[in-house]
C-alpha cells in the first residue's frame, strides 16, 4: 500500500471503524489488485470514515418519527386532539353561523316594525287631516247657509222699498258668512258672485270687481253674464271719489 492507503488504515483503526483483521484483509486485496484502501473497504461494505453528525433538525425529525413508531399512543392522542379541534372550530362556526342568521332575522323586523309604524302614522296623520278638512268643510257650509239667508233678507228688504237698520246688520252677517266660507274654499266661483254683491252694497266696488273678476276666470262660463255688470262697477269705481 502506498502512504495515502496507510494513512487511511491508522485512522480508520483509531477511530475504532475497522478491526486488524478487517484492516489485513484489505490490504492483501489493495496489494493483488492495486485499487485504494478506500475503495475495496467500501466494496466490502466496511467504512473508513465516520458518519457526518445529523443536524438538530434532523435528530428533532428522527426523534419525532423514532417516538411515533414506539408509541401508538401518541398517535391516538394526536388524533383525539385533532378531532376535539376541528369539533370546537365546527362549534364556533355554527355559533356564528347562528348568530349572523339571528342578527338579520332582528333587522329585518326592525325594518318591518318601522314600516309598520310609518305606515300607521300616515294614516293616523290622513285621517287626522280629512277629520279638520271635514270640519272645516261643514263650518264652511254652515257659515254660507247664514251668509245665503242673510243675504235673502237683504234682497227682500230692497225690494220692500224701506231702509230699516236692520238692513246693514243683515249684510255685514251675510258678508261674514261669505268671507268665512271663502277662507276655506277660496276656488268657489258662485260664491265670489255673491260676496261680490255684497261688496256693491258696501259701495265696495274695486272689491266687487275683484270678486267678479276671478270668479270668471275660474269659470269662464260665468263671463257672458257678468260682463256688462263688470263694466257697470268699473265705471263706479272711475267716478267714485278718491
Amino acid at each position: 500500500m502506498n502512504e495515502q492507503d496507510k494513512a487511511v488504515a491508522r485512522e480508520a483503526l483509531e477511530r475504532k471503524l475497522l478491526t486488524i483483521e478487517q484492516v489485513e484483509e484489505i490490504r492483501a486485496e489493495v496489494d493483488r489488485t492495486g485499487r485504494s484502501f478506500r475503495d475495496v473497504a467500501a466494496s466490502k461494505g466496511l467504512r473508513t470514515r465516520p458518519k457526518p453528525a445529523a443536524s438538530p433538525v434532523q435528530q428533532a425529525i428522527a426523534a419525532l418519527v423514532k417516538s411515533t413508531r414506539m408509541s401508538p399512543l401518541y398517535l391516538g392522542l394526536l388524533a383525539a386532539s385533532f378531532l376535539i379541534f376541528a369539533g370546537l372550530l365546527l362549534a364556533s362556526l355554527f355559533k356564528l353561523q347562528e348568530r349572523s342568521r339571528k342578527d338579520e332575522e332582528l333587522v329585518l323586523e326592525t325594518v318591518q316594525s318601522n314600516r309598520d309604524a310609518d305606515r300607521k302614522s300616515a294614516e293616523a296623520r290622513r285621517g287626522y287631516t280629512m277629520g279638520v278638512l271635514s270640519e272645516k268643510e261643514a263650518q264652511a257650509r254652515d257659515n254660507l247657509a247664514k251668509a245665503r239667508a242673510a243675504m235673502a233678507r237683504v234682497e227682500a228688504i230692497l225690494q220692500s222699498g224701506t231702509l230699516p237698520s236692520e238692513l246693514t246688520l243683515h249684510l255685514n252677517d251675510a258678508f261674514v258668512g261669505f268671507n268665512m266660507y271663502l277662507s276655506v274654499v277660496p276656488d268657489d266661483g258662485v260664491v265670489l258672485v255673491e260676496r261680490a254683491r255684497t261688496h256693491e252694497l258696501r259701495r265696495n266696488f274695486d272689491l266687487a270687481v275683484a270678486d267678479l273678476e276671478h270668479a270668471v276666470a275660474l269659470k269662464p262660463e260665468l263671463e257672458p253674464g257678468l260682463k256688462s255688470r263688470i263694466a257697470q262697477l268699473r265705471l263706479l269705481v272711475a267716478r267714485k271719489p278718491q
